[in-house]
């Protein structure tokens, strides 16, 4: 009978194999966190913009007065302006500058856009709102990479809702995702 010698390492076939599976990880891994990115700032811009709006309702709501919320989409710079102005009362208010007003810009993705319904939401201290409507955050066209999108639905009672779905080109419009097993 022959002694087998004990080996003390890999051999090269061994290392390329390793190296190999471990450079298809890397690269796949790669793919799909660049996707998952792109999924997540869809969400964090539909996030930002419904906590503008909560903030500006809120504003109303504290100090008794009216706050207009002026939205405003700059195609070129890819940017959603959301200016707040103060009224002088708290129904049917001149939204002058009566106050300093607020701007805050939320830059959006270059493959994606975003669609305001209306430009001008009115809300009342009463957590009424003046102007409801949507604003949608979806890609501009099929040749985007990912069919994320988001809509922020402002109804008349003062609710500020944020849903997030998949783009759906045929229809022009954002499907939610929800959970089927959780349908009756």
């Amino acid at each position: 009978m022959k002694i087998f010698k004990k080996k003390k390492g890999f051999t090269v076939i061994e290392v390329l194999v390793a190296a190999g599976i471990i450079a298809i990880l890397v690269i796949m891994a790669g793919a799909l966190s660049s996707k998952f990115a792109l999924r997540r700032s869809v969400d964090q811009v539909a996030f930002k913009i419904t906590s503008s709006l909560n903030l500006v309702k809120l504003q109303a709501a504290r100090n008794g007065v009216q706050y207009q919320a002026e939205l405003s989409y700059d195609t070129t710079g890819n940017k959603l302006k959301i200016e707040t102005k103060m009224g002088d009362s708290n129904r049917f208010s001149d939204f002058a500058d009566i106050s300093p007003s607020s701007t805050e810009q939320i830059t959006m993705l270059t493959d994606y856009e975003i669609i305001p319904s209306n430009t001008s939401v009115q809300f009342n201290p009463n957590q009424t709102v003046g102007g409801s409507g949507t604003i949608q955050i979806k890609p501009k066209d099929v040749n985007a990479s990912v069919d994320k999108c988001g809509v922020i639905v402002i109804s008349p009672f003062g609710r500020i809702r944020t849903v997030t779905g998949h783009w759906d080109f045929g229809t022009s419009e954002c499907k939610p995702i929800f959970d089927e097993q959780a349908q009756p």
